[in-house]
């Protein structure tokens, strides 16, 4: 039984990793520059950031990305063709019903635990960007001029530098402003919550409002 689990493991841990798709290898070049001019940031802000920058990202150098993860994935299936015929998957009839239903089971379990993600509002309020992002906002465009044919991951690592040079009194200027979005991003969140919280109320009485009448109509009726 051990050997069986034991030859399992190993023939996962030799199979070709999975290709990533444009996202993930913008991300990749990006995450180092985040985490230098961010120290001590959390995953779930450079995820954050990351998905923020993917949205403002040019089409042409969403292209690049789409190209690189297309040729990731044709070389990924000439492998994964090259591994299954050197791990043949075991026939039908020397898998027990058993083992077939505990699959089975585990997949049922899978399914059940996954929690479904919550849409975001479109008309909810844009979080703000942090000092680094507006002053990476100000200075890309140019450093894309200036070294055209350069990767993201590239300027991204320029753009970090840089911050981390720059004069005090420019990035606090950087840092006001990203304080006076961030309190302008408050009373937006604010008056956004209470108008959601009317609209539901007001929803909420009106079909209470409708069970009403339909009752009332109901034993008029009778």
């Amino acid at each position: 039984m051990g050997s069986k689990k034991k030859n399992t493991k190993d023939k996962k841990e030799s199979a070709p990793k999975k290709p990533r798709n444009a996202y993930f290898l913008f991300a990749a070049d990006i995450r180092e520059e985040i985490t230098q001019a961010n120290p001590g940031i959390k995953v779930g802000e450079i995820s954050k950031i990351t998905g923020q920058r993917w949205k403002g990202v040019d089409e042409e150098t969403k292209k690049k990305y789409q190209k690189q993860a297309e040729e990731e994935k044709g070389k990924y299936e000439k492998l994964m063709e090259e591994y299954r015929k050197a791990h043949p998957e075991p026939s039908e009839s020397s898998d027990s019903d058993s083992n077939k239903k505990k699959r089975k089971g585990k997949r049922k379990g899978k399914k059940k635990g996954k929690k479904k993600k919550s849409k975001k509002d479109p008309n909810a309020p844009k979080g703000p960007q942090n000092a680094y992002m507006l002053y990476a906002a100000d200075v890309r465009p140019k450093l894309i001029q200036d070294n055209k044919g350069m990767r993201v991951g590239e300027i991204s690592k320029i753009i970090g530098k840089q911050w981390k040079e720059l004069d005090e009194d420019v990035k606090r200027k950087y840092q006001d402003q990203a304080k006076k979005d961030r309190e302008e991003y408050n009373k937006k969140m604010e008056e956004y919550k209470k108008n959601k919280k009317e609209t539901s109320e007001s929803s909420d009485t009106s079909d209470s409002s409708d069970t009403s009448s339909d009752s009332d109509s109901s034993t008029s009726t009778d």
